[in-house]
Parts: C-alpha cells; structure tokens; sequence
C-alpha cells in the first residue's frame, strides 16, 4: 500500500517524527544524454529558465506585461533632452562671457585697433561761467579747489555731437555735474571738455585738429588748451586715447602722462548709471585726479 502524500504532508510528517519509506524511481537517462549530446529532437530546446538572483532591481520589479524598454528609452531620452539643454546653455553662456572678454583683451580689435576714433573741438563745461569774464569769489574759490585747469575727454555717442547741452543733459549729466562738484569745479570756467566720437570723420568745415588723426588731434588740443590734468572718460574712448587695448580697470589708478600732461582713466557717467557699485570706484579716480592737477606743471 503506498500513500499519495504531497510535499506538506510530507513535511508535516517528518517534523512529529514519523518517517516514511519510498520506493526508489528509476528516471529514464536517454533524454538526459540526448540533451547533453546535442539532441537537435530534444536537446536543442531548452526550456524557460528561473530567473537570476542577480538581475537587475529594475527588471525583478517590473509589472507583469509592462514593457521596461520603452519607459526607460523614454526616461534616458527625456535625460539627454536636458543635459543637451544643459550643455547649449553652457556654451551659450560661455560664448556671452568670451565675447565680453575679447572686448578687453587682445583677440579681437579694441578700440585701439579700429581707427576710427575723432576727437571733437574742446569747449566749456559751463557756458555760463564762460560768458562771465569777471570772475567772482565763489568761481575763484571753486578754481582753487580743483588745483588748475581741468580737459574732460569724454566718450560721446554720434548721435549726441550736436546736442549744444551734452553732456550735461539727462540724468548722466546730473551725475556728471555732481561729480564735478565734488572737486570744486561746477559752474567753473576752469572744467573744459571735447567729446571722443567713435564714426566717420568729420567734414571739412571742422576745425583742423578734427581732421587729423587721433594721436595727432589730441598732441594739438593739449597744446592749444594747456590743461593741468586730463581726466579721460570711458572705457572705449580710453583704449584709443591711449592707444592700447588693456581693459580699463588695469588703467584706472596708473600714472599716466597724455602729450606731456598727467592724466587719469575713469568710467563715463552713463556707465555709473548702469553699474552704481562703481561708483566708489570713480570718486577714487576723482580724487586722485584732484591731488595731480594741483601739483606743479613742469615749465
């Protein structure tokens, strides 16, 4: 008599410590030889396989009759969406900062290296304090604060040359104008100016030092004006007075001498305007160029 016992009542069984007695099968060996010799009848068709215990997390947790590939094509795609987004903003932001550089550097002509600078015929500041031939007690005081006679050159737009009030006029001016106050020269005969044009030269109506070239117009203004400092305003109008194409914050504070006259690099107001944090940096410049007008000029 045999018992049709299945593996829990087996199991069952052998813990209350009963055991049973089971007659030995024989299992056939053909299909096993037949299988490891390459049977192609029935050894060529494994069947299906368990699956590993080292598979992927991924494919272990996956839903049964849900696709993975699909999602995680979706998912890898929708990542090198955004890291190619990513990337073109870099180089974006790269190409926006190498071209603000290559402004200041020597990649790219500067300024300097355009040739195409004039520079306009100097004239009052102040034309009211021109008009007035006797100068009274507060001018005088004014003058003397300032240390001597002070040329402007200031980097002027196009389409500014002709405005009879530049560059005084709108909210630039009023920062120029205090600027000037600062150092004891508003309303002061003493403050005279010429704009530093980027264009076309002008025609011939001009006056001769306007038709010469740059380095040359500007030997033959300080000559005529015989200022005591130069006070050269802007960056761009800088590098081409100066004729180099270092960046203006390298030439703020250096000594420097303009046709024999001492002169002094700073930031033009509209500047200021857009960059109030240098600000500082300008009454620095403004100082410094007060303490050199008032020293001695070499006979």
């Amino acid at each position: 008599m045999s018992l049709a016992l299945d593996k829990r009542q087996r199991a069952m069984l052998r813990e209350m410590g009963i055991r049973l007695w089971q007659a030995p099968t024989t299992t056939p060996q053909a299909p096993r030889e037949a299988a490891a010799a390459g049977d192609p009848v029935r050894g060529s068709a494994p069947g299906p396989q368990p699956p590993s215990l080292n598979a992927a997390p991924a494919a272990l947790a996956r839903a049964p009759g849900a696709p993975a590939r699909p999602a995680n094509r979706a998912s890898a795609e929708s990542a090198n969406s955004a890291n190619s987004a990513e990337a073109a903003r870099a180089a974006s932001r790269t190409h926006a900062g190498d071209s603000a550089f290559a402004e200041t550097s020597t990649g790219t002509p500067t300024a300097a290296a355009t040739g195409d600078w004039t520079l306009g015929p100097a004239q009052a500041l102040y034309t009211d304090a021109a008009e007035n031939t006797g100068a009274t007690a507060s001018a005088m005081a004014e003058v003397a604060g300032a240390g001597g006679r002070w040329l402007l050159l200031i980097e002027t737009p196009l389409s500014a040359a002709d405005d009879p009030g530049y560059p005084l006029t709108g909210e630039a001016g009023k920062l120029l104008d205090n600027m000037l106050h600062a150092v004891g020269l508003r309303g002061s005969a003493a403050a005279r100016w010429a704009p530093v044009l980027r264009g076309p030269s002008p025609d011939s109506a001009a006056g001769a030092a306007e038709a010469l070239p740059l380095a040359e117009a500007l030997a033959a203004l300080v000559s005529a004006e015989r200022p005591d400092l130069l006070l050269l305003m802007g960056r761009l109008a800088v590098q081409a007075l100066l004729q180099t194409q270092e960046p203006l914050g390298k030439l703020r504070g250096r000594a420097l001498q303009v046709a024999g006259v001492a002169a002094v690099a700073s930031y033009d107001a509209p500047y200021l305007l857009r960059n109030l944090p240098d600000k500082a940096k300008a009454w620095d410049d403004l100082c410094r160029a007060q303490h050199l007008a008032r020293q001695p000029r070499p006979a």
